[in-house]
């Protein structure tokens, strides 16, 4: 970067899911030596991250994870992470008195209809 004088002990790491939006003079040769994509979980990432969300929240016995996992190809870890974090609200709404009936009619009908794909859904609005 300019200005800043060589060390060999400095490290910048950036993150982010438009990529086509980063600024070109960040592109520029000497700039940052090294770009690596991350691509979108496969099923079983996804099995893991929807148990990694729901750790702390009661989940019912009905609700298939793996299922869900199978159902949202093309999610990122972050649109997961919201389709949880709807779910738990939603049942919250439902039935205040029982926050444990977090069951898989709040995920699906509720909180995976209205989380699109991270991806798909930034390239819908540049269209």
């Amino acid at each position: 970067m300019d200005g800043m004088n060589a060390k060999k002990t400095v490290f910048i790491i950036g993150a982010t899911n438009r990529p086509d939006i980063i600024d070109p003079a960040l592109l520029r040769p000497g700039r940052l030596d090294q770009l690596i994509y991350i691509p979108l979980p496969d099923q079983d990432s996804r099995l893991q991250i929807f148990k990694s969300c729901l750790r702390k929240s009661p989940v019912s016995k009905d609700v298939n994870l793996a299922a869900l996992a199978q159902y949202t190809n093309g999610f990122s870890g972050a649109d997961i992470t919201e389709i949880c974090q709807r779910a738990c609200k939603y049942a919250i709404r439902e039935n205040i008195e029982k926050v444990c009936c977090f069951v898989e009619h709040s995920v699906k009908s509720h909180s995976v209809n209205f989380v699109y794909p991270g991806l798909i859904y930034n390239s819908y609005l540049r269209n």
